[in-house]
């Protein structure tokens, strides 16, 4: 059980405000297809609204991350939320590729308060174990939050128009703006402000660092498996394999049971091992499942579809223990200035996500394999990430709790 702090952020709050991003960024992907007909665009602009959305919440997070530190976590939740709720219903009434491209960026400039902020009032909250609990709902939050996103998605499209996905993160962010207005409290303390003058410092530390490197990786390369499921899966299985959207959305439903079990093992196996030791076997799952969905891929006729979607369980189940394990340690260096840390941290993952994004989109070739392979070179990604974070901590680390001292 997670124990909150007496002036911290609840765990319902943590779930809402971690999960909202995530759901924007993928309940319009079954609309894809579309949109790119509707609008009489390519496939590769079309998919490029996924990058954009992931240019603008990695300027976003350093934004708002800064901002936390200086002027506190409460008003730069507030604010990131109200232009987050503008764009939306800017984006609802949007008539262009164009102009969906322009307000993508806003929407996920202010969606991604929800990030930093959230995880910055964790670290306030929480420490040791608790925190690695606290963050194994990060991980649920980052897995499932998206897997909902497709079947709520997939169910809008079918019965509305792709407008009605916009319409409905607008309703979403009214909701959040009096959500947080009431109850949020703030965390930061007097000690935080000390972070006002060493922006420069902190981010020369960062960059140096080859462990907050290699969480870079992990974290890059998890979500790029993560969204390149969304954004290439709906041309997948529905182009390809010929399913309606809706049925398309179902498939999020696997991955949120993935997502669910990962956390749970996450939490129980915090108490016997390192954060180190449960990442480095996700990365493991992750490889295998990678390279399975190659294998059935290329057989290519319907048996061998049905026969990918274990291995889409299973690599979801490895990134699910990858994320909140990898997250809840990677700034521990950093506690004097977590919030200016983290913006740093996260405007090299979310820049690295969106670099990919831009990869798949020119990988786009209008066949199977290419997902499958997308995969295979994100998992090469969290090895070499793996390696950098071991190299700094030692083999010691990858030896359960209960033998770390006696091997000191």
């Amino acid at each position: 059980m997670i124990q909150v702090s007496k002036k911290g952020i609840s765990v319902f709050g943590i779930v809402l405000l971690l999960g909202f991003p995530q759901i924007s960024e993928t309940i319009y992907s079954p609309a894809l297809p579309e949109i790119s007909r509707l609008m009489e665009t390519s496939v590769f602009l079309t998919e490029l609204t996924l990058s954009v959305y992931f240019i603008g919440f990695a300027l976003g997070v350093a934004l708002w991350g800064r901002i936390s530190d200086l002027w506190g976590r409460r008003p730069a939740m507030l604010a990131g939320i109200l232009l987050y709720t503008i764009s939306c219903f800017a984006l609802a009434m949007s008539k262009s590729i164009e102009m969906l491209l322009f307000l993508r960026g806003f929407q996920a400039l202010g969606a991604s308060a929800g990030s930093v902020v959230t995880q910055t009032m964790i670290r306030d909250s929480y420490d040791g174990p608790s925190r690695a609990r606290a963050f194994s709902l990060v991980g649920l939050s980052l897995g499932f939050a998206p897997a909902i996103g497709p079947v709520l998605g997939g169910f809008l499209v079918h019965f509305f128009s792709w407008q009605s996905n916009f319409w409905f993160l607008y309703i979403l962010g009214i909701f959040l703006l009096g959500y947080c207005a009431l109850r949020l409290e703030e965390t930061r303390s007097s000690e935080s402000q000390i972070s006002r003058a060493s922006f420069g410092s902190v981010a020369k530390k960062i960059l140096w660092d080859s462990k907050i490197w290699g969480h870079v990786l992990l974290i890059t390369g998890t979500n790029g498996i993560i969204f390149g499921f969304y954004s290439e899966g709906s041309f997948l299985f529905q182009d390809i394999v010929g399913l309606s959207s809706q049925q398309y959305g179902f498939f999020g439903l696997i991955i949120s049971a993935a997502t669910v079990i990962a956390s749970i093992c996450s939490m129980k196996l915090s108490r016997v091992s390192t954060p180190l030791r449960i990442q480095s076997f996700g990365v493991l799952l992750v490889f295998i499942a990678s390279i399975a969905q190659m294998i059935f891929i290329a057989c290519y006729d319907v048996l061998s579809l049905m026969s990918f979607i274990p291995s889409l369980a299973v690599l979801f189940l490895g990134i699910g223990l990858i994320i909140p394990n990898s997250l809840s340690v990677a700034l521990k260096d950093y506690q004097s200035s977590v919030g200016t840390a983290g913006a740093l941290f996260g405007l090299l993952y979310y820049l690295g996500i969106a670099l990919c994004m831009v990869l798949l989109s020119y990988w786009h070739n209008d066949t199977a394999i290419v997902y499958p392979s997308y995969s295979i070179f994100m998992a090469c990604l969290l090895l070499v990430g793996t390696v950098l974070i071991i190299r700094k901590e030692g083999m010691k680390s990858l030896l359960p709790l209960r033998y770390q001292e006696s091997y000191a």
